[in-house]
């Protein structure tokens, strides 16, 4: 019966058994757990191709997407030197530039993706991070009604990371936690160390996540926004993983969502 179950499923393993058959029931096992390996390891190998295939398609997007925003932006230079005195033209020129800095912020997300800059790793302190972001964030967080409670460890260890890489993510996270609360809400932010791990965690009172949808929220490209190319939380998990950390989210439809963060010390 335990083999024909195998035979099904390869993640079943044998019951424990004494003699010959113990001995043929372990060897079974550990083949059944080699093969496991097998299949594991061939699933991230194309994981992987397939990354790298996606990360140069959006590589060459964002190339071609350059020449022509950095044309717009000369002629929307142009025109407001040249045509100053018509009436509206600062509206409407502001109007593109916005557009034209949002296209620009979403190639530069196809650029971090498809190749990746080499990091700059230093000591630094997570809480200084989490402060400095929160400084530049903060006139998008009152527009939007969200109220940050921090509760941050001042004994909190420092880590060697590449600070820059470090701020994106977060500012990534408090961006779409600040979006997931159209009406407002609160935002937890805490630090602490836990088995020589530094933990962040972010936790919001927004909309939540389908279940549906939580499985694909870190993949490249996958959004459920109208606007976004979808690589906010793919380039974070590339981040923390550079890290040797982890990024994991826990999430309740209509309540809220956690991201944690673990950075090794």
């Amino acid at each position: 019966q335990g083999l024909q179950r195998m035979e099904n499923d390869i993640h079943h393993l044998l019951p424990e058994m004494s003699g010959e058959l113990g001995q043929v029931a372990r060897a079974v096992n550990r083949m059944a757990v080699g093969l496991t390996e097998k299949e594991r390891l061939e699933d991230q190998l194309k994981q992987s191709e397939h990354l790298i295939a996606l990360g140069r398609l959006a590589t060459g997007v964002a190339h071609e997407l350059r020449n022509p925003i950095a044309i717009i932006k000369t002629l929307v230079e142009l025109m407001k030197q040249e045509y100053s005195q018509m009436s509206g033209i600062e509206e409407y020129t502001m109007a593109i530039d916005e557009q034209v800095n949002r296209q620009d912020l979403e190639i530069q997300e196809l650029l971090d993706y498809g190749r990746p800059t080499k990091a700059c790793i230093k000591e630094c302190s997570v809480n200084d991070l989490i402060n400095g972001v929160l400084s530049f964030s903060a006139a998008m967080l009152r527009q939007q009604r969200v109220k940050v409670a921090l509760k941050l460890d001042n004994n909190l260890p420092k880590i060697l990371a590449d600070t820059e890489r470090l701020k994106k993510v977060f500012v990534n996270i408090i961006v779409n936690a600040a979006e997931a609360m159209p009406s407002g809400g609160k935002l937890d932010i805490m630090t602490k160390e836990t088995n020589n791990m530094v933990r962040i965690s972010f936790a919001d009172t927004g909309e939540g996540i389908r279940v549906e949808e939580m499985s694909r929220i870190f993949d490249p490209f996958y959004t459920t926004k109208k606007t976004g190319t979808g690589l906010g939380l793919s380039i974070s998990y590339q981040t923390i993983e550079l890290h040797g950390g982890t990024i994991d989210v826990d999430s309740n439809l209509n309540k809220g969502s956690t991201f944690i963060i673990n950075l090794p010390v």
